[in-house]
């Protein structure tokens, strides 16, 4: 922070005068002001990136546990289906593995993003009619695939 050499008064950025008894501001001060200036600006952008990434991370987080869900669901339905606990649990295994591999779980979380937007068509085509039916399919979908691949981010980041 730079004040005046004759009055001690605050200076900001830019003054050329002091703001109160006038006296000339050297270029030395104008560069001291700068420097702060830039110095504060730089922590100020550190500290509001360190808060997304934080932000980001809490929901990536979230949204993992989505994708978990969706995946315990599909299993327990392939169980119930096929009255069988060893389906439902080799299907439980067989989606987590592939959900943490890179490649087949980006496919998955698109995959299951599909499924919510055919669940949203065929609820708003019931519910209200075949043009509500495809715009909520198509919100659905492209959330469902956004969190999804969200919680895919959240695996990839705790894996490294």
């Amino acid at each position: 922070m730079a004040f005046c050499s004759k009055c001690g008064t605050k200076l900001e950025i830019g003054d050329r005068f002091c703001p109160d008894c006038g006296e000339a501001v050297t270029r030395k001060r104008q560069s001291e002001v700068s420097t702060l200036a830039d110095s504060q600006s730089t922590e100020q952008s550190t500290e509001d990136a360190v808060r997304r990434g934080m932000t980001n991370a809490k929901f990536n987080e979230e949204m993992s546990n989505v994708l978990g869900y969706e995946v315990s669901f599909i299993a327990i339905s392939i169980g119930l289906l096929t009255k069988s606990w060893w389906w439902g649990g080799g299907t439980f295994l067989a989606l987590m593995i592939l959900t943490w591999i890179p490649s087949t779980g980006k496919i998955l979380c698109v995959i299951l993003g599909i499924a919510w937007g055919v669940i949203g068509y065929y609820a708003g085509n019931y519910f209200f009619s075949a043009d509500a039916g495809w715009g909520i399919g198509i919100i659905l979908g492209l959330c469902g695939i956004g969190a999804n691949l969200a919680g895919r981010q959240h695996l990839e980041d705790i894996g490294n």
